[in-house]
């Protein structure tokens, strides 16, 4: 069931990123290169939707599979769906101010800790520490700093959807092989498979961006299911080329301040740094494949290191 959902999904995704694209001077708006655009012409941006929906679509299945229980999948579908309409309404410059950003992202993380509930206690390692309402608001702090990762990440051809699909495979391969949970991993890899349909576009060079629609639709979807999972800690290793680029954001930003106008990188994110020394897109991408997959690594065995040791 799950496999044949997912090929249909990424199907589906696959053909209305096309449509998008086709019809991207009716449907999107364009993102004009600037100074720290990797692009050189007018790129569509708002492709997101197209895994959004196909994304959304495969949980309510799911859900009259009874796949995934009521609780979970509104949850995630709720998260996904406020964020995603933030991101949509921002990439047509409907919102403006930080503040309304925020408070719409603490709202799509709130509905995340409420109803998935997360646990009242986390084990990490030999360690088990307890939450409590602490652990809820850090929890909601937390949700709303992975949703706004990958806004860092998506300006380079691939990156930020491919990372998605490393990140949410490798947590439904541990829910699935390690805990025996089939039902929560099939709603990582409709996931994964709608967002692999959007990606075969927005390979280099990229006919269409996600924009926020698409990169906060994600860092939503995956703490959704990094919650679902109970890997909400391990998400750091297993995602840690995210959290690469997100230090070098603040490293450039703190030693900015600090040092009167000095920089640490050419740009940040590091991406773009790379991109200034002459790297060619695509070999970028290839690389930080290879930090995505040496992350995934370390991820998966620092949980079987304390599985094992469990």
């Amino acid at each position: 069931m799950t496999i044949i959902l997912s090929l249909a999904l990424l199907l589906v995704s696959t053909l209305i990123t096309r449509q998008l694209v086709v019809n991207s001077h009716r449907f999107s708006k364009m993102d004009i290169p600037n100074e720290r655009s990797s692009h050189l012409t007018p790129t569509p941006r708002g492709g997101g939707i197209a895994f959004v929906a196909t994304s959304l679509v495969g949980l309510f299945i799911l859900l009259l599979n009874n796949t995934l229980n009521n609780e979970d999948l509104l949850a995630l579908g709720c998260a996904g769906a406020i964020v995603a309409v933030a991101g949509f309404l921002d990439d047509r410059q409907k919102i403006s101010g930080a503040m309304i950003r925020l408070v719409l992202h603490g709202i799509g993380a709130i509905s995340l800790v409420v109803g998935i509930e997360f646990p009242s206690q986390i084990s990490l390692f030999d360690q088990t520490i307890s939450t409590g309402l602490i652990g809820s608001i850090l929890s909601v702090l937390y949700l709303v700093w992975l949703l706004n990762l990958f806004n860092f990440m998506d300006g380079t051809d691939g990156i930020a959807a491919s990372e998605a699909i490393f990140v949410v495979l490798a947590g439904a391969f541990l829910n699935y092989h390690v805990l025996s949970d089939a039902n929560h991993s099939a709603a990582a890899v409709v996931l994964a498979a709608s967002t692999f349909g959007f990606i075969l576009y927005n390979w280099s060079p990229a006919k269409i961006f996600m924009g926020d629609t698409g990169s906060l639709a994600l860092g939503g979807a995956l703490a959704g299911i990094a919650t679902m999972l109970r890997i909400e800690l391990l998400l750091i290793p297993l995602g840690g080329l995210f959290v690469i680029i997100t230090m070098s954001v603040i490293i450039q930003t703190v030693y900015f301040k600090l040092s009167g106008g000095k920089r640490v990188f050419k740009m940040a994110p590091l991406q773009h740094h790379f991109e200034l020394m002459g790297w060619g897109e695509v070999t970028i991408v290839l690389r930080f494949w290879i930090i995505a997959g040496l992350c995934v690594a370390l991820g998966l065995g620092l949980f079987y290191t304390q599985w094992v040791a469990g």
